[in-house]
């Protein structure tokens, strides 16, 4: 049986509390929700902050890079937190994403400022764009499109 398959991507080093090395704790309770609610939809979810320990394992790039192209190649969908500041890493991702054709399911925070190029992003790929204000209204938003 096909188990259909979701990277969430999300920034990573704008996450980690630089005292702590690992994940803000409000970050890592948001993508910890995310994650619990694509695999109560029946993803197979792929995650670099899980993978990494939350900070505590960051992998060198000549080992990420390729694993998280490879992850998205094989995804279903690309759910992603742009980030705000921007994340560059996240925005390679999308540009993977686009390119591969991979579904993506954009998550914009209300009151933030993107990229245009993010922004306009639908208009060569498949897109969905959530807008949302709490993570409780992101996720409702995300039922109505998964």
């Amino acid at each position: 049986m096909y188990k259909k398959k979701a990277f969430l991507g999300a920034p990573f080093a704008d996450y980690v509390n630089p005292e702590t090395g690992r994940l803000y704790d409000d970050k890592q309770i948001i993508l910890t929700r995310l994650i619990n609610y694509l695999e109560h939809k029946g993803y197979v979810v792929e995650n670099s902050h899980v993978r990494e320990d939350w900070g505590a394992a960051w992998m060198p790039p000549e080992v990420c890079t390729p694993l998280d192209y490879e992850k998205i190649k094989e995804s279903d969908v690309f759910v992603s937190i742009p980030g705000n500041p921007p994340s560059g890493g996240v925005h390679i991702e999308l540009g993977w994403a686009s390119a591969l054709d991979t579904r993506i399911v954009m998550l914009l925070e209300e009151g933030k400022n993107y990229s245009n190029l993010v922004l306009g992003l639908d208009k060569i790929g498949r897109v969905d764009y959530v807008r949302y204000k709490t993570l409780d209204e992101c996720i409702e938003k995300l039922d109505q499109i998964l």
